[in-house]
């Protein structure tokens, strides 16, 4: 079970509320992750309060990161995680378009299409210094490429809505830090470009694209993963 909030601070969920679902997961012999944001200097301050708090209940439970200054200000303050590189780190090609893209490409140009940033020999070698073992990866239309890691780092594959765009501003709102959390209690917006067949679903600060074509499994077995982290619901 994974508990948290990938794209927005102010929807981070109380501290006392993810300590119950920490519990009760170790009860059903559940495994559980604590999920978090990138995180925005507005906010940074209440995040890593919530962190620090939280981090002695959870000690030794995975963590998705999707914030590098997260990541290292954790490791210097000790806290007793196993950090995970979230999907946002990876920095993929999410938009539906690629696959046109991929149509005219020449072979060297689809295997970048299919990468993440984790293709760079210097951005993965901050996995093992930043003690991560796992990392995330989105489930792409146009397939997805893992490359070369650090010895046992594993790999996790998320669906199937796919962020396609995370913005720093919020549609609700227009001050983020008296943030009255309207999306929420709001349904989820859908839109339909012309030049596009799959429709954009807005929630919060994100945009999403939700990808049915591709059996998880088979996905699964074709990209060398062993997870896949697949949310019923729209992700907020």
């Amino acid at each position: 079970m994974a508990l948290g909030a990938e794209f927005c601070a102010r929807r981070l969920p109380p501290a006392p509320q993810v300590r119950e679902a920490a519990r009760r997961c170790r009860e059903e012999g559940l495994a559980f992750s604590l999920v978090t944001p990138v995180v925005r200097e507005g906010a940074w301050e209440e995040v890593t309060r919530w962190l620090s708090e939280l981090a002695p209940a959870l000690e030794g439970d995975e963590w998705a990161a999707n914030d590098w200054g997260l990541l290292r200000w954790a490791r210097d303050a000790g806290l007793p995680l196993r950090p995970v590189a979230g999907r946002l780190l990876g920095r993929q090609r999410r938009d539906p378009r690629a696959l046109e893209l991929l149509r005219v490409s020449s072979p060297e140009d689809a295997a970048g299409l299919r990468g993440s940033a984790w293709d760079d020999p210097q951005t993965a070698a901050l996995l093992a210094e930043f003690g991560v073992g796992r990392v995330e990866l989105d489930l792409l239309l146009q397939g997805v490429r893992i490359p070369a890691l650090p010895p046992g780092t594993q790999v996790s594959l998320c669906g199937p809505w796919i962020p396609v765009t995370v913005a720093p501003s919020c549609p609700w709102t227009r001050d983020p830090l008296s943030c009255p959390l309207a999306c929420r209690s709001l349904p989820a917006a859908q839109q339909q470009c012309g030049e596009e067949p799959h429709p954009l679903f807005s929630r919060g600060n994100a945009l999403f694209v939700r990808i049915d074509e591709i059996p998880p499994g088979r996905a699964l077995a074709a990209a060398g993963a062993d997870r896949l982290v697949w949310s019923p619901e729209l992700p907020g």
